[in-house]
């Protein structure tokens, strides 16, 4: 077996799935006025990680 094949055989991880809870609420605050992303409504940005 070459690489190509082992690479395409071997399993893969969905990275965007385990992003969840792994931004600091802060950081995920600053990204989204950067970007100029509205987040939904929350009392505490910590609230977001409830969802």
């Amino acid at each position: 077996m070459n690489l190509d094949q082992f690479l395409i055989k071997i399993p893969k991880a969905e990275l965007h799935v385990h992003l969840t809870g792994s931004v600091f609420p802060k950081t995920l605050e600053d990204l989204s006025k950067k970007n100029s992303i509205r987040l939904p409504k929350y009392q505490k940005i910590e609230d977001l990680y409830d969802r």
